[in-house]
């Protein structure tokens, strides 16, 4: 049997966040039942962790150790009902809950942080005494 060959990829590193344009954005019709439902962005694990290392300059397998056990402590604490203070996030709390079969629906409120400024993640922690 031969043996399978490993794919290659090109190291094109992580993917670019690229700014969005709210305006273009289709608007979110109430009162047209034909219309599309509302475009929705989302990120994945994969590509979280793909920008978050290429932010920091940890290794990989380092970044999603680190994420995957910082993405757990939050569920953990978001079903506890905690309210999470996480700037430059901002604060974050359930808003409501509600049953569902498969467990429970969390409705979270997130206040941005938009003046909070954005701390270096690579700077020292003695830097700021």
């Amino acid at each position: 049997m031969a043996a399978r060959k490993k794919k290659t990829t090109d190291d094109e590193g992580p993917p670019e966040l690229l700014p969005v344009d709210m305006d273009a954005l289709p608007a979110n019709a109430d009162d047209d039942d034909d219309a599309a439902p509302p475009l929705r962005l989302q990120m994945k694990k994969k590509e979280f962790i793909d920008l978050a290392t290429a932010r920091s300059g940890i290794r990989k397998p380092d970044a999603r150790a680190a994420i995957e056990a910082t993405l757990a402590t939050l569920a953990q604490a978001l079903s506890a009902g905690q309210d999470l203070i996480l700037p430059p996030l901002g604060r974050l709390k359930v808003a409501r809950e509600k049953p569902t079969r498969k467990g429970r629906m969390l409705m979270l409120r997130l206040q941005l942080d938009e003046g909070a400024k954005a701390a270096d993640p690579l700077a020292d922690d003695d830097a700021d005494s």
